[in-house]
């Protein structure tokens, strides 16, 4: 969808980078990252890796697809065998 119609519904007007976030309590919000983890196993200091998400929304429909930065780290990071670091 980011370079082209809404597969959904094929609307043309499209809203791209749309910082996303979750509600931390009723004041408070928090911005949505995708998540990865050096140790997973680990019951503390995982090591996690971060990067921003943002989305991309059809203005017609609502459809919304979800695209996080660097996504190629991420990759990287669960391909490897855990740190014993």
């Amino acid at each position: 969808m980011k370079a082209g119609p809404c597969p959904r519904c094929g609307g043309k007007e499209i809203l791209e980078n749309v910082r996303m976030a979750v509600s931390v309590d009723r004041i408070s919000s928090a911005p949505l990252v995708a998540v990865g983890y050096k140790r997973p196993d680990a019951l503390l200091l995982k090591g996690s890796v971060q990067h921003e998400t943002t989305a991309t929304i059809c203005a017609s429909c609502g459809y919304t697809e979800l695209y996080t930065a660097n996504p190629g780290e991420l990759a990287r990071l669960l391909a490897e065998p855990p740190s014993l670091e």
